[in-house]
């Protein structure tokens, strides 16, 4: 029932809230909810890829993502869109984000992600206005195009892409993760 989903939501989150489809990744279904008359065209738009969804508080801060490969934490990348949103056409248009690799912060907060990521696995984190950390979600398959962070944050730490493409494939030959 959308209406009972509906207002769930509006018990339960104080706007902007941001609601993704539960089956995408790459930002497909996912809407931040600006306006209360936003959010059933939101679920709309999430439900068209799954048949459930995430809804989870806005937090407005900076985004960084934290790869992990064989118990090591890569070098932690921040994501700066020209946009203001960390969306499909973001992600995946070249030029549009920069990933500053390594990130511009703290040696502490560096330390305090790497170590959520190896908690975890691959996480996207934001920061709030604060600098507080906050895993956004988990990201079992890294993305492999020109645009993707993951290989970015291999040279980072100066592994070609080749020879990353060829670590993955060895550790699921074997099936070591």
């Amino acid at each position: 029932d959308r209406e009972a989903i509906a207002a769930d939501i509006e018990q339960r989150f104080d706007l902007p809230v941001v609601i993704k489809s539960s089956g995408q990744g790459s930002s497909i279904g996912t809407v931040i909810v600006q306006q209360k008359d936003e959010l059933r065209p939101a679920l709309e738009e999430a439900f068209k890829y799954s048949a459930s969804l995430v809804a989870e508080a806005f937090i407005d801060g900076d985004e960084f993502t934290v790869a992990v490969m064989d118990d090591v934490a890569f070098p932690v990348i921040q994501i700066v869109s020209s946009t203001g949103k960390y969306d499909f056409y973001s992600k995946y248009a070249p030029g549009v984000a920069k990933h500053l690799c390594p990130a511009p912060i703290s040696p502490e907060l560096t330390k305090e992600m790497q170590d959520l990521a190896l908690n975890v696995s691959r996480v996207d984190i934001m920061t709030d206005k604060e600098g507080h950390p906050f895993v956004l979600e988990i990201n079992t398959v890294p993305g492999m195009t020109a645009t993707s962070l993951v290989p970015d944050a291999a040279r980072a730490m100066g592994m070609s892409f080749e020879d990353l493409c060829e670590k993955i494939l060895l550790e699921a030959s074997v099936g070591k993760f």
